[in-house]
């Protein structure tokens, strides 16, 4: 299986792997064992792959197709489904596992029972939800950034600076955001910028990262206008000062886990993010680099 698609949880066991549809393996992050293999509603773009923090559930969603799944992370084996809906663009657990957030193209963002499927809210004119393990505060992506709280109080309006996050993550007291083509920015839980770090051009950062282990960022920036190596870099959480890291070649995909002191690459590779070594390597079947295809 050629990997395009990765999920992991902020310290959860239990990585999900994604070919460019269908086809999803769940692997066993301490033994970097493959669980389980099946096939699933899944197609490529978006954030249509999830695992929960315990490692008990994975769920996939589809676009064109439609339809959300929920399977056991361990087996395979279908938990629920929910057929009826479409267009689905992000699926991700809430930190305690209990619920599962749904966006979707022009449609409300749904709030799902984890364990059944039932709806259980619905965030009107939210895309995409990013919650914090250290606060109750919650950035909700829609026509507009907001800060609020999980009880639903909001917090602050966050100004974009370009057209589309590309990720966020929260540490105490901070949220860090990166955005499509445009800097990545460190604002405090009221929303006040307290710093922001701007790439070369034709450079952003994709993924990010909180590791409390070193009490800073860590985020992996890639020269998206050329093409070209991807760099794991670390960022203090009080002034942003980047340092590169490690040079992690080209791999189409990349996901933190064990709470920001691992990443993995679709090539199956496991960077220790603090000291910048390979530290294991899960076996993908078929794994590439970008470069291949």
């Amino acid at each position: 299986m050629e990997v395009r698609q990765i999920a992991t949880s902020y310290t959860g066991p239990v990585a999900a792997t994604g070919a460019f549809a269908s086809t999803v393996a769940t692997w066993d992050l301490t033994t970097k064992a493959r669980l389980a293999t099946f096939e699933s509603v899944l197609d490529f773009g978006g954030r249509r792959l999830a695992v929960d923090e315990a490692g008990a559930r994975c769920a996939t969603a589809g676009y064109v197709t439609g339809g959300l799944v929920c399977s056991s992370a361990a087996t395979g084996s279908v938990t629920w489904t929910r057929a009826d809906l479409r267009r689905l663009q992000f699926v991700g657990f809430s930190c305690d596992g209990r619920r599962l957030l749904c966006g979707a193209d022009e449609r409300p963002c749904l709030v799902l029972d984890a364990a059944t499927g039932h709806q259980l809210e619905v965030l009107r004119g939210v895309r995409c939800v990013w919650e914090s393990f250290f606060t109750d505060a919650m950035l909700l992506d829609g026509a507009r950034l907001k800060l609020t709280a999980r009880a639903g109080r909001s917090i602050a309006p966050i100004e974009r600076t370009s057209f589309g996050v590309l990720d966020a993550t929260f540490g105490p007291e901070l949220l860090c955001i990166s955005e499509s083509g445009g800097p990545v920015r460190c604002v405090d839980v009221a929303g006040r910028e307290v710093w922001r770090y701007g790439p070369a051009p034709g450079r952003h950062v994709l993924k990010l990262a909180y590791t409390g282990e070193m009490g800073c960022f860590v985020g992996v920036e890639w020269p998206y206008e050329h093409g070209g190596t991807k760099v794991l870099r670390r960022f203090s959480a009080t002034g942003g000062e980047p340092r590169t890291v490690a040079e992690l070649g080209k791999p189409a995909e990349v996901a933190f886990f064990a709470a920001g002191t691992r990443l993995l690459t679709s090539e199956g590779h496991v960077w220790d993010t603090i000291n910048g070594i390979r530290v294991g390597r899960l076996v993908f079947d078929g794994a590439v680099s970008v470069d291949d295809v």
